[in-house]
């Protein structure tokens, strides 16, 4: 479904119109449709996904949020792009998983203890990292998101070496 607003003069509140929108219908970017005025976000909205290479809908609070928030401005006028790449995290007893972009999609790098359940991988493909899975990590999944987002060159043996600091990619 997509959702229309439009002001109306003597009362000043938005009517929603819902209709529904083919999933490839919308700007991925900034959620507008094909039809005027109307837009989508969220769960209801495909969106590329550079890391998967393909349209996938990203069904979760964080997308929910921050694509809506990106959509909501478009709307407004103000041009804002959303193509953040896919995250989402969950606890599991004493474990915090985070999973951001295709962990599936290239090479794997593993660095940390997968024994001691502190580790991280990491997918790259074509010197850029495009996704990765993080388990009682977070600082490494913070720099994660923020070189997928960036879209960083990487060099596999740095990645590899268990010495190298990920966040020294980040003043690169």
């Amino acid at each position: 479904m997509g959702i229309s607003s439009s002001l109306i003069s003597s009362f000043p509140n938005f009517v929603i119109e819902a209709r529904p929108v083919a999933a490839r219908e919308i700007e991925a970017a900034t959620g507008a449709t094909a039809a005027d005025g109307i837009f989508a976000a969220g769960d209801v909205a495909e969106q590329w996904s550079r890391s998967h290479e393909r349209w996938m809908r990203v069904e979760n609070w964080a997308n929910a949020q921050n694509q809506a928030i990106a959509t909501a401005k478009c709307m407004a006028g103000i041009e804002t792009a959303y193509d953040a790449p896919p995250w989402f995290w969950s606890d599991q007893y004493d474990a915090n998983i985070q999973v951001v972009g295709n962990p599936a999609g290239g090479h794997e790098i593993v660095r940390g203890d997968v024994d001691a359940g502190r580790f991280t991988t990491i997918s790259v493909r074509d010197d850029e990292i495009i996704g990765g899975i993080t388990v009682n990590a977070t600082r490494d999944m913070a720099v994660l998101r923020r070189l997928l987002a960036a879209r960083k060159p990487v060099r596999k043996s740095e990645l590899e070496n268990p010495a190298f600091q990920l966040k020294s990619l980040l003043a690169a």
